[in-house]
């Protein structure tokens, strides 16, 4: 949201002013800080300290917070187990897109652990994605994604179970993950 644009939410008309927000954590980690600046309503046009002095206390003020930069990650598939750390540390991940051109399904292992590489069949396995034959796979995770408070790791392998380290063949697909 741009600084001081006016947007008009049930009777009354709020201005809006918004911040970028990084923590000494992580620059890349950025979240968008939105606050109200000036309200217009039936008693007329104030500012949010007009408001706060006028009720003798301090108001409460509600923040939304979103999401400013998602990261992207992308694998061709290598005739390998494609194993890579893709981040250490805590992360959410978003989303996952999948796209096979094999003629049997192949299997994406998301790993919570900072082991760098990941290492198939030996690395705990978060939980297993099957991508099926031919076909895309489009997983959009709810409530925020997934937290994975280790680090996020990945590996792709032919079978199901978790000790699968059977390599992929080359250009067997493509994986794409969001994640913040």
């Amino acid at each position: 949201m741009s600084d001081n644009v006016p947007f008009v939410a049930s009777v009354a008309t709020y201005i809006a002013a918004s911040d970028e927000l990084t923590y000494s954590g992580d620059s890349t980690a950025k979240v968008q800080l939105t606050r109200l600046v000036h309200v217009s309503g039936s008693e007329g046009s104030k500012t949010l300290t007009e408001i706060v002095t006028a009720a003798g206390s301090p108001a409460a003020v509600a923040v939304t917070v979103q999401d400013t930069t998602v990261l992207k990650h992308a694998i061709m598939l290598a005739a390998s187990t494609n194993a890579v750390r893709i981040k250490s540390g805590s992360t959410v991940l978003k989303s996952v897109h999948a796209n096979s051109n094999r003629a049997s399904s192949f299997f994406i292992k998301i790993h919570d652990s900072n082991t760098n590489p990941p290492v198939a069949g030996s690395t705990a396995v978060a939980f297993p994605i099957q991508v099926q034959a031919t076909l895309p796979r489009d997983l959009v995770f709810p409530d925020g994604g997934i937290v994975l408070s280790s680090g996020f790791g990945v590996t792709i392998v032919t079978g199901h179970p978790d000790a699968n380290a059977d390599a992929v063949a080359a250009d067997d697909g493509s994986v794409v993950f969001c994640y913040v």
